[in-house]
């Protein structure tokens, strides 16, 4: 009796491989920190003069300045 061979073994296994390898050599992303977004905010505040009542702008500009 022959041996019986499946195609879909042979057209899965490239794939798989190449799932592995491009997640391999993906960088991994650094948290950003409360710290690092507080220093950019109080930089972003400093730079605006010291304004009053903006904090929260600045925190988020800071975060999404970092995030990216």
């Amino acid at each position: 009796m022959p041996k019986k061979t499946t195609a879909t073994s042979k057209k899965t296994a490239p794939r798989l491989v190449a799932n592995k390898t491009a997640t391999a050599s993906a960088a991994p992303v650094a948290a950003v920190t409360d710290d690092q977004i507080a220093e950019r905010a109080f930089c972003i505040y400093m730079d605006e003069g010291c304004p009053d009542g903006r904090h929260l702008d600045h925190w988020f500009q800071a975060k999404a300045e970092l995030s990216v």
